[in-house]
């Protein structure tokens, strides 16, 4: 094939174009002859002479993508609840993998963008990556997931938001059947407002990875697109500019399910929990954190665990703290062990709670030293009244020993006195020394 720059009629090449466009972004199939020589439309489009057309060309997708999700999004307002929530999982997962196609059948354009933006910054000229701008910059991909978020989410978020809310809430209270498919769809729904600002990520490993082969570049789309991915990751990332992933998913979502997660825990402690005395409240506190570890692993992102944690050991936790601490000297003098435990687990997050703790087990741990030693002065005690012979000498040093110990600074030596169990001994020792 010959790769030399050539004239292009836009119009006549964009019309086969968008047909494939469509046809992509809805996930329909399409032959593979069709998708070289779409391949090789775009290419000279963007090195067309006398000009390259390559804005127009962005442009003329951004257009075909804004008519697709304006006709999704008229197709879903009417929809509400589960059916709602059942579609527009449906149509999401369709078009977040019609736009990786998408992105990778213009991989060209995607290129020329940005060595544009490199041109420029190594210029030292600013370029804000903006897909709507004269000077777009974000790749097909991104332009595709920008579109999704104004044309879909934000108008539908209410809708979406208060439903999902609702659902997580009748799981909560064990409230209604669930299938498998109302489950997946809560899911997915949820981690769109991730993934919407995940392909910008992706761009970014795209440009800095231009080197690469084309391999490279599919492996890494698949593994940003990945939902599995982006509910496991660990490590936080961040996208040009030092902006999170997650921020609009907090904007949109974690932030209105938070609040609803605090009422939750609030109602649980004036209604549920009201009853409960320490033992059993602290047990139905761990099995509320086990619960709610399961099912923010279940349907959120992952950044959103520890945040449900926190909550949850401040609403019902350190909120009933005196309640609890009541029972802590019980619970430690007592030796309940499995209670010693639960209140550990609750306590170790809050540093004005284990103190209480800690303090109450040192002085249990006193009052065992007290108690130890109490008991075996009663035993050498009874050792004394019974001994029939004993030679003076080998016991001097007892005596010695006793008749010293009013003398020493122990704590529990005041107990002592009040018990007389020193004077005591110390009266059996001279009696028997004379005798």
């Amino acid at each position: 094939m010959n790769l030399r720059p050539r004239a292009v009629n836009f119009d006549d090449v964009w019309s086969k174009l968008k047909e494939t466009a469509e046809a992509i972004i809805s996930l329909k199939p399409i032959e593979r002859l069709t998708w070289d020589h779409n391949f090789s439309d775009i290419y000279f489009v963007c090195v067309s002479v006398p000009e390259t057309q390559s804005r127009q060309l962005y442009n003329a997708v951004r257009d075909c993508l804004e008519i697709h999700t304006k006709e999704l999004r008229r197709s879903l307002e009417d929809q509400t609840g589960d059916y709602l929530l059942s579609a527009y999982n449906r149509e999401w997962s369709k078009y977040k993998q019609g736009a990786g196609y998408l992105h990778n059948l213009y991989c060209y354009l995607n290129k020329q963008l940005a060595k544009e933006k490199m041109d420029a910054e190594s210029q030292h000229t600013f370029i804000a990556d903006d897909s709507e701008g004269p000077f777009p910059h974000l790749g097909v991909g991104d332009l595709a997931f920008a579109i999704w978020k104004r044309e879909l989410i934000i108008p539908l978020a209410s809708k979406l938001v208060k439903h999902i809310i609702g659902l997580i809430q009748q799981i909560r209270k064990l409230e209604g059947t669930y299938s498998a498919i109302n489950l997946a769809d809560i899911r997915g729904a949820i981690l769109s407002f991730v993934e919407v600002k995940f392909f910008r990520e992706n761009c970014y490993f795209f440009i800095k990875g231009t080197r690469t082969n084309i391999f490279s570049i599919f492996k890494v789309n698949e593994l940003f697109l990945n939902e599995s991915f982006l509910g496991q990751q660990k490590s936080p990332f961040t996208l040009a500019g030092g902006n999170s992933v997650t921020e609009f998913y907090e904007e949109m979502f974690e932030k209105h399910f938070l609040e609803a997660t605090e009422n939750f825990y609030k109602s649980l402690t004036s209604e549920a929990f009201a009853c409960l005395d320490c033992c059993p409240y602290m047990e139905a506190v761990i099995k509320t954190l086990d619960e709610e570890r399961i099912l923010a692993q279940r349907f959120l992102h992952h950044s959103t665990l520890p945040k449900i944690e926190n909550l949850c050991y401040e609403v019902l936790v350190n909120e009933q703290l005196e309640k609890i601490s009541l029972m802590c000297k019980d619970v430690v003098q007592g030796e309940l062990l499995k209670d010693l435990k639960n209140m550990y687990i609750l306590f170790k997050p809050l540093n004005n709670a284990l103190p209480i703790l800690l303090k109450e087990f040192e002085n249990y741990i006193k009052n065992w030293e007290w108690n130890l030693m109490f008991h075996l002065l009663l035993i050498l005690h009874n050792l004394l009244e019974i001994l029939q012979i004993c030679t003076q000498n080998s016991l001097k040093w007892l005596l010695k020993y006793f008749l010293a110990m009013e003398n020493l600074q122990f704590p529990w030596i005041e107990q002592f006195n009040q018990l007389l169990i020193i004077e005591k001994i110390q009266n059996s020792l001279q009696k028997f020394l004379k005798n």
